[in-house]
């Protein structure tokens, strides 16, 4: 059976396989973070290259998003998911709390601050502005 495993992988560019669970997990954690966007399991398999044959690939993602049922806690590495018809429709993710999506993150929050002080700047200065043209159209009035 490895060695099936072994021609895949190496079909999709990898020279060798994970069999371990531990480090197929910490694998797949690493693979789905750095991607930072959702992916189904065929996604993830050819993201991997094949490192993680498809048996165990399947067998980790279920035990790292166990922990959804339980609030979160499945241990280092977990993840969530949300359910599709089958499998293939199923996407995992992962947003981590620290690192550089939480950068990113802090970055974004910035950046709608700096937007929202532009926009109220923006809409005293509108306001004022409308305010002299009313004022300018009414002395105009006046004059006719």
């Amino acid at each position: 059976m490895q060695k099936k495993w072994l021609s895949e992988a190496s079909a999709l560019g990898s020279s060798t396989i994970l069999t371990s669970t531990p480090l197929s997990t910490a694998a797949i954690h690493a693979h789905i973070t750095a991607t930072q966007s959702p992916l189904n399991i065929t996604q993830v398999y050819h993201g991997l290259k094949g490192l993680v044959p498809s048996p165990l690939l399947k067998k980790c993602l279920d035990r790292m998003t166990d922990g959804e049922k339980n609030g979160g806690k499945s241990g280092e590495f977990s993840l969530k998911k949300l359910e599709g018809r089958n499998a293939s429709n199923t996407v995992y993710y992962c947003y981590e709390q620290n690192g550089a999506s939480a950068e990113a993150r802090n970055d974004a929050n910035e950046a709608i601050e700096a937007l929202k002080q532009t926009i109220e700047r923006n809409s005293v200065e509108s306001k004022e502005m409308l305010s002299k043209e009313n004022k300018l159209l009414s002395e105009v009035s006046e004059l006719k």
